[in-house]
């Protein structure tokens, strides 16, 4: 891969420097405008760039003296960048690698995968369905198809249980007031129900007659939410609601509240209901603020007979919040930080709900922070965030440990799953790695790559690893360290400019080999330093084994060393053969 040379920075700032010198630069005119503010007198010297503001209800139209000022300035901006040495090189690389496809990882519903693309050069995702795993591609929505402006976003899509319909919102010009349409995939064609008013989509019906949501009834108000079951074919204004925000009494009249408390709650995010697959439950939610929810299951079946919706308190007052759910008949399995910061797993009884009945599956840890929870055919996956990187540690539903999920090396991952199969979708990121997905099988932890994008990047050239180091006052200091390893004739070539110092290995034996006294660079920031049995002229090191083998990272000083992704060396670069020579390293 070709890089711009060191010395091309310096080269860019004189040259901008050199062009702002010589470009003629357009002025100003300064025509001080003077209010009193809070007694004070203020001036304004370039009111007049604010535009025309003569109509109060539409001020701050762009007029002819602002549009001429505005193209001069752009004109002179232009003529200082675009005449800077290399900028061309830079800018045609840049480009090349800011335009890298993308793609999601795909959710199964049936035997339909549903998922998004986007190519380098498009500005929004495409969405997509397969029928079957190694089915042909099919286009659903296509933003820029649907709007040629392209100011209309695709914002969330709700597949149903068999991926026969699909819900999605859609807003325009960045509003984000999503309005809720449907589809018919097999035919592709969109049914006559329009839901208007920021909606958020909830769950549907067991039988696909209909589906719960939430909207905004006055989009004025941020906080008129309302969750309402609408039944396909009917107008929304039809819909059967479950309850307000504004009717803050039916989710608090009997818990001694304030007045003052029940006011500051109808400005808070309110509440949100969240429906079991089978139409039996409904967990209720109210965000009480950014950093706490009161819990409430109610009983669904009592209010299709009855259009009653009675709360059972689950969890009031707790400060927390709440993440990945699954009904599992009468139990439902949560995803909470109650009493847990860095977050735990829990079981509910629905017919027994309160917060002292709640039981441990997956307990809090000082040490990891629970990001998310997937749901496989009975297996629990936990998404952890252990030392800045990844971890995914399985569980059966009563918490019994079934390993870790094996991970392509040192990055960011997550899962996507469904709870009726075992197999799903990794999606995993590292500094060499474009986000990649692979299909995975939790029960078995076979993987095999799915898709990943084309990049203008050989990745087989880049490591990864992560070392340690002790701060003055002993506490563990983790570093990610991203690294060129290998060209083809073996030498290992640094990414970055730094110091060594070199650490010498006497002869040692593990598992029965012995390795041989061996100078391992350090990429640190300490002094270059010699140690007995270490040649000062020579300074070539070898390893006999692998350091993936060893456990020690070939460049590093620190002996806790987690070995990233990588992929396998180039052609004459085999780890039994890890040359590496540290005054090349140096002189770089």
């Amino acid at each position: 891969m070709r890089t711009l040379p060191m010395m091309l920075m310096p080269m860019l700032t004189l040259g901008g420097i050199a062009a702002t010198c010589w470009a003629q630069q357009p002025e100003t005119e300064v025509r001080p405008v003077t209010e009193t503010i809070h007694g004070q007198p203020v001036t304004d010297n370039y009111r007049w760039l604010e535009g025309d503001n003569s109509d109060p209800s539409n001020m701050g139209l762009v007029n002819d003296e602002v549009g001429a000022w505005t193209d001069a300035q752009n004109s002179y901006t232009r003529s200082v960048l675009d005449n800077l040495p290399g900028r061309k090189a830079l800018e045609e690389r840049l480009r090349e690698l800011m335009e890298v496809p993308g793609i999601g990882a795909p959710s199964v519903y049936g035997n339909r995968y549903f998922y998004s693309k986007r190519e380098g050069t498009q500005p929004q995702s495409v969405r997509y369905v397969r029928d079957g795993l190694d089915g042909d591609d099919r286009v659903l929505l296509d933003p820029r198809a649907i709007d040629p402006s392209g100011l209309t976003t695709v914002s969330w899509t709700a597949p149903n249980k068999d991926g026969s319909l699909m819900a999605f919102g859609m807003y325009k010009s960045g509003d984000e007031n999503s309005t809720l349409y449907l589809m018919d995939v097999v035919s592709g064609e969109w049914l006559a129900d329009v839901i208007p008013g920021k909606v958020y989509f909830s769950q549907w019906l067991p039988d696909n007659s209909g589906f719960f949501y939430k909207r905004l009834e006055n989009l004025e108000d941020p906080y008129s939410g309302v969750v309402k079951l609408h039944k396909i074919g009917t107008h929304h204004r039809e819909d059967q609601v479950l309850f307000r925000q504004h009717d803050i009494e039916f989710f608090y009249g009997d818990l001694n509240k304030t007045e003052a408390e029940l006011e500051a709650l109808k400005t808070t995010w309110g509440p949100f209901g969240m429906p079991s697959e089978d139409g039996r439950w409904m967990i209720v939610s109210y965000w009480t603020g950014t950093a706490g929810v009161d819990l409430w299951v109610a009983d669904l079946n009592l209010w299709f007979r009855t259009s009653e919706l009675k709360l059972v308190p689950m969890a009031i007052g707790k400060m927390g919040r709440i993440g990945g759910v699954h009904f599992d008949g009468d139990r439902l399995i949560i995803q909470h930080s109650f009493d847990a910061p860095n977050g735990a797993v829990s079981s509910i009884d629905l017919t027994n709900p309160g917060f002292d009945n709640w039981q441990t599956v997956v307990p809090a840890s000082d040490n990891l922070v629970i990001e998310g929870v997937s749901f496989a055919r009975g297996i629990l996956a936990v998404d952890y965030l252990e030392n800045a990187k990844t971890r995914i540690a399985l569980f059966d539903y009563a918490g019994k440990s079934l390993g870790d999920l094996d991970l392509p090396g040192i990055g960011t991952g997550g899962l996507t799953v469904s709870d009726d199969r075992t197999t799903g979708f990794l999606s995993f990121s590292s500094y060499n790695m474009p986000r990649s997905i692979y299909r995975v099988d939790l029960a078995t932890g076979e993987r095999e790559l799915w898709a990943r994008p084309d990049v203008p990047v050989d990745p087989s050239t880049i490591e990864v690893s992560q070392v340690w180091y002790d701060s003055k006052d002993g506490t563990p200091i983790s570093m990610a360290r991203t690294r060129r390893f290998c060209t083809a004739t073996g030498a290992l070539i640094s990414a970055r400019r730094r110091t060594s110092r070199r650490r010498c290995s006497r002869g040692t034996k593990t598992a029965g080999s012995t390795r041989s006294p061996t100078c391992v660079a350090a990429a640190s920031t300490a002094t270059l330093g010699t140690r007995p049995g270490c040649s000062k002229r020579s300074r070539m090191c070898s390893m006999t084994s692998s350091p993936r083998a060893s456990g020690s990272s070939t460049m590093g000083t620190p002996i806790r060393t987690n070995s990233g992704s990588r992929a396998a060396p180039t052609a004459g670069c085999s780890p039994a053969r890890w040359l590496c020579s540290v005054r090349t390293y140096l002189a770089r």
